[in-house]
């Protein structure tokens, strides 16, 4: 086997330098990068750790080789048309190396000066004690307000941009480092102007040890710089980043997909804002303010296309397969089809909220499914849709998403389609393995706590596919009333009953978060029934008038079971019907429970989330 290449290089480099390659466009920003957004303060303390030495993290950068990605200037350095790609990517470091490069060639509206008298004593030209040095007022930045920007556009300078208040106020403009000398032609008129009687040569001489043990630190200092070199393909290029991002910000497919296709004429950006706009579901509750949006992933577009198109949704294939014709050619499609897989989620299936999809990584076999089943026709296409159905059901109850999820749709994006198209394969039928060969066992269904978060989610989503109905108003369980009266899975037998010093309805001590033992109630409706026993709560709602055993019917539950005030009874009948919905959705036996089976005797409590899904 033939041993793999290097994929990176790590030296020091000189800010001089970086700084010289961002100014001739040969060290440049992919378009993938967040723009500048350091306030002045941040450079200033940038600054003033150079001089002093400190470690001030280390740059990641990449050449890319042939990869073809967007790119463009750093923040205030020159745009430079050039043949093909700058020699490096900057992937992490952006925000100090445009601070660095803004503050030294006075580009953008901030202005720093360093505050000498931090370093002399203006009286004695004594040279303060390293110790002594204030690192934090070394450094000092200037914002032009309101008015100082008005004056500025006039042609008049703010005061700390003039000559005669920098000299006076000893306070030496940085920019002046990015020319020859500049600290000393500007030194020697700082001198020039000391009264008279002053010694004159001891402050020059002073001067120079600044210049000499600090200023020339913010030319020669060196970052730590570890070069992804072009064997680092996309794929490995995320990972990287990943692992040694100083700021912990992902670098997503997506992302570097989008600096790679600019180049071709796709915007994915602006294509998934549309995308947005013309589906509400696919929005983000934050980013987009939609609390109803699922939040989708764009990257779950890309990674439909690509299981199209080259058989796998996997990170490496998407990265490096993945074509801008093939994006051009299935992206509308995509991202309509995905729209109706949710939409028919969310009304056919009960996953009414994002909070009740046991896995996003399931969007991406549907997808493909759904795009099958448009070419079908009749009976063929309804067959299909219940095909989907099925898929999506026994997908979630035998949890086989848990480990893999990637490798798992890849393998049943294949098995799907070709379980659409009626295909067979040695005389038997294609389908996905969650629907023919795996099981699901009444025993796990028994025992799962709510730290299965897939296994309740299915849970809580199948209940409100049968019609799940508020406690108190009778109402279905909708989109709208999950959102706003802050729906959520509750104990339907509260801790209280179940242990504590007072008699409880579980003697045997058996865990209170148990999935079996959850329903989607809302929070008012949780806190009137607070520690009360089932008897007493279920009672309070037939005295309103309100039929009971209706509305608890309608999340799998047996209200005499309920009421009945004992909890292995509750749970055993509530499997039953959960079991018998199961069946239903998926057309799957689930495994029965063995003949001595026992519900859960380890109280979880204290290793499970208390509610929530």
């Amino acid at each position: 086997m033939p041993q793999p290449g290097a994929l990176f290089q790590s030296h020091p480099e000189k800010v001089m330098n970086l700084l010289g390659e961002i100014e001739s466009g040969r060290l440049a920003v992919p378009d993938f990068q967040r723009s500048f957004i350091w306030p002045a303060r941040n450079t200033a303390r940038l600054l003033g750790s150079i001089m002093a030495r400190y470690p001030a993290g280390a740059i990641l950068t990449w050449r890319p080789g042939q990869h073809a990605l967007g790119h463009r200037a750093v923040e205030g350095a020159p745009t430079v048309e050039q043949i093909g790609l700058p020699e490096r990517l900057i992937l992490d470091g952006q925000q100090r190396l445009t601070s660095l490069y803004r503050a030294l060639h006075a580009s953008g509206e901030s202005r720093f000066t360093v505050a000498l008298e931090n370093f002399i004593d203006r009286d004695t030209f004594a040279a303060r004690d390293v110790e002594a040095i204030d690192w934090e007022t070394a450094v000092v930045a200037h914002e032009p307000n309101a008015k100082q920007r008005r004056a500025k556009a006039n042609g008049e300078l703010p005061l700390y941009e003039t000559e005669d208040w920098q000299i006076e106020n000893w306070q030496f403009p940085i920019d002046h480092l990015a020319e020859p000398s500049g600290f000393d032609k500007w030194m020697a008129k700082l001198v020039k102007a000391l009264p008279a009687g002053m010694d004159k040569e001891l402050c020059q001489e002073r001067m120079w040890q600044v210049r000499d043990s600090y200023l020339v630190q913010l030319q020669q200092y060196e970052f730590p710089v570890i070069t992804l070199l072009p064997t680092a393909g996309l794929s490995a290029v995320c990972r990287i980043f990943e692992t040694l991002n100083t700021n912990a910000v992902k670098l997503g497919a997506f992302a570097i997909l989008t600096a790679r296709f600019y180049p071709d004429g796709i915007d994915l950006r602006a294509r998934w804002k549309e995308a947005k706009k013309k589906h509400a579901l696919l929005r983000d509750p934050g980013e987009d303010k939609d609390v109803y949006g699922y939040a989708v992933d764009p990257y779950t577009v890309l990674q439909i296309i690509s299981a199209r198109r080259h058989g796998s949704p996997q990170q490496k294939v998407v990265t490096s397969d993945l074509t801008a014709d093939d994006v051009k050619a299935d992206w509308e499609a995509a991202v309509d089809a995905l729209a109706a897989v949710i939409n028919h989620l969310r009304g056919d299936c009960g996953v009414i909220h994002r909070d009740l999809l046991p896995y996003s990584m399931l969007l991406v076999p549907l997808t493909v499914g759904w795009l099958e089943r448009e070419g079908l026709a009749g009976p063929e296409k309804a067959a299909a849709l219940r095909k989907l159905e099925r898929y999506f059901w026994a997908s979630s109850f035998t949890t086989n998403f848990d480990q893999g999820g990637a490798s798992q749709a890849e393998k049943d994006c294949r098995e799907l389609a070709g379980w659409i198209r009626s295909e067979s394969r040695d005389g038997e039928p294609v389908m996905p393995e969650a629907v023919g060969k795996l099981t699901i066992s009444a025993q796990t269904l028994l025992t799962a706590t709510v730290r299965k978060k897939a296994l309740l989610r299915a849970t809580m989503a199948l209940g409100a596919s049968a019609g799940s109905k508020d406690f108190h108003t009778g109402e279905r369980l909708q989109a709208s009333t999950y959102v706003q009266r802050k729906y959520d899975s509750h104990h339907l037998v509260p801790k209280k009953c179940l242990s504590g010093s007072g008699p409880t309805i579980d003697p045997g001590g058996h865990s209170s978060e148990l999935i079996l033992n959850r329903a989607l109630i809302d929070s008012s409706t949780n806190r009137r029934i607070g520690a009360k026993k089932p008897s007493t709560y279920v009672a309070e709602i037939f005295d309103e008038d309100v039929d009971a055993g209706a509305i608890l019917a309608s999340h799998l539950i047996d209200v005499d079971a309920l009421r009945a005030d004992d909890f292995d009874v509750f749970i055993r009948s509530r499997l039953s019907l959960l079991i018998d919905a199961i069946e239903s959705a998926t057309e799957k036996t689930v495994t029965p429970l063995p003949a001595d089976a026992a519900v859960s005797g380890v109280d979880a409590d204290s290793d499970a989330d208390d509610d929530g899904l």
